[in-house]
């Protein structure tokens, strides 16, 4: 994993607290700048993010970073409680936040649900102001996608099956507006027959196996939920 933190302070804290768990601090940054570089180079699988990261909002580096394809597991860290920072985090593509004022073993702890596929609500963050409550296939909807584990799995069997050297997919959870675009694919290939083929390839499986794809809700009110998603590779399934 790697850190990225303005504060030099932090930084040594999270790196010393980490020694002897399953967390190993690869690298750190102290700008948005050089987290990039770092993401890119280093390729962690998380990255804990100061939520106040200098000029820049570790909210608008997110969201850069999952449109050039970056799927890591990130968890927000906040120097102080932020109202609507739970929700806020989620919405950004985070899989959680964390205030700094807990202790070594509440960030290990965290990192921990992180990596294992959970989301994390600090409750010191108070929540943002009521609005519409979510189903509870929507709230489920939203843990997978937060997560990212079938754009991940679909990723990785993509470098395996096509001649492709970048790949980025994109897609919208919640209402979409009819004719607007709920999944994007970026793939960038030697030869353009396989960049197109890659990309059928994510479109068909994530409409196969993420759920998002498995609901319509009619103006009437009533829903349509399709077949359960697969779990996996057409005909790989157990």
């Amino acid at each position: 994993m790697i850190v990225v933190d303005d504060d030099a302070m932090v930084r040594t804290w999270v790196r010393e607290s980490l020694v002897g768990t399953p967390f190993e601090v690869v690298g750190d940054a102290s700008s948005a700048d050089a987290a990039e570089r770092l993401v890119e180079r280093r390729r962690p699988e998380i990255v804990l993010l100061d939520f106040r990261l200098g000029e820049t909002a570790a909210v608008d580096l997110l969201r850069r970073l999952r449109r050039n394809g970056f799927d890591a597991l990130v968890l927000l860290f906040t120097a102080s409680p932020v109202v609507g920072l739970n929700e806020l985090a989620l919405e950004s593509g985070a899989q959680g936040c964390l205030v700094k004022t807990g202790s070594a073993d509440e960030l290990v702890t965290a990192l921990g649900r992180v990596a294992g596929g959970e989301l994390v609500k600090d409750p010191r963050n108070p929540p943002a102001a009521s609005g519409p409550r979510l189903t509870s296939r929507e709230r489920e909807v939203l843990r997978l996608i937060a997560a990212g584990k079938t754009n991940r799995e679909i990723a990785d069997e993509i470098h395996d099956r096509f001649a492709v050297e970048r790949l980025a997919i994109v897609h919208r959870t919640g209402e979409v507006p009819l004719g607007d675009a709920s999944i994007a694919v970026v793939a960038v290939a030697a030869h353009r027959d396989a960049a197109f083929e890659a990309a059928r390839y994510a479109i068909d499986e994530t409409k196969a196996r993420a759920p998002i794809w498995k609901a319509e809700r009619f103006a009437d009110g009533h829903v349509w939920i399709g077949h359960p998603a697969r779990t996996g590779p057409e005909g790989d399934e157990s």
